[in-house]
């Protein structure tokens, strides 16, 4: 089929570069002439499939040089795939308010082998990887105080109040966190994917479907018990370290401790979910 040369030709379609001026291609080792994309792809037609990505981060008109940073997201996506030389190439589009970069990645390993993206990597490893390098580069122009309290939050080993706003949604949709609800693009579907994927590595996700996801019955059980175990592992520490002091010092000294409260949570709301793409 031509199916990977009608969406280039698509893709390099004029008007879509700043103030509709011309746009070019790029791939991990830079920028490409447009007859040498179609050249260098022209093998990809005959591949059993082909993976077609849009990544548009947020404050994306903050990001000074798209093409370095789609390539710095690439690279990860790549290491997470085992595929150092992965074939892929992107476009920046900025017909819209947000600009964003269309990617078109190759279903072939460098062995000859067919590429295949697992859906967690779709649904969260490459979100994930771009909400990472776009915060790496804009720092605290792209997150506001209490936003960077709400995504520390996303990787804490404890009962959270994201947790919380998690299971009513769930519970208003028989249990599952509905997939439009994971995909929206504000700050609530960015908390919500980041919370997902390391309740993921915990082994706390149930079921990860078309539908939408669902959590571990006992979620909440199994989080306090964490967090007990880790408190246990920090007092046995600072227990040990009080005893050395104690011995360099000759002085006894008699550790007391107590649990410390949770830190206060942000309160926080968000819309009904709306149109995704």
């Amino acid at each position: 089929g031509q199916a990977v040369s009608r969406h280039l030709r698509y893709l390099a379609r004029e008007g879509m570069g700043v103030d509709e001026t011309p746009t070019g291609f790029y791939g991990p080792d830079g920028g490409l002439e447009r007859h040498n994309v179609h050249e260098a792809c022209s093998s990809w037609d005959s591949d059993r499939h082909h993976f077609r990505l849009i990544i548009s981060p947020e404050h994306s008109d903050k990001i000074d040089d798209m093409d370095a940073y789609i390539r710095d997201v690439m690279e990860r996506v790549a290491g997470d795939l085992r595929e150092p030389k992965m074939a892929w190439v992107a476009i920046n589009h900025h017909d819209t308010d947000q600009p964003h970069a269309h990617i078109l990645i190759r279903g072939k390993r460098a062995n000859g082998r067919d590429l295949v993206i697992p859906r967690k990597v779709i649904s969260y490893g490459i979100r994930s990887h771009a909400e990472d390098c776009a915060q790496e580069l804009l720092g605290d122009q792209s997150r506001s105080e209490a936003e960077r309290g709400l995504f520390t939050r996303t990787s804490a080993d404890r009962w959270t109040d994201i947790d919380m706003k998690l299971e009513k949604v769930a519970s208003a949709n028989n249990g599952v966190i509905p997939r439009a609800e994971i995909d929206r693009h504000d700050t609530f579907g960015a908390v919500t994917r980041a919370r997902i994927a390391h309740l993921a590595r915990l082994e706390l996700v149930a079921a990860d479907t078309q539908d939408g996801v669902s959590f571990s019955e006992d979620l909440k059980a199994r989080l306090d018990r964490l967090q007990a175990a880790q408190d246990q592992i920090r007092s046995h520490w600072a227990a040990k370290r009080l005893g050395a002091l104690a011995g360099l010092s000759g002085a006894r000294v008699e550790p007391s401790f107590k649990m410390a409260k949770p830190p206060a949570e942000t309160r926080w709301k968000w819309a009904s979910a709306g149109t995704t793409d």
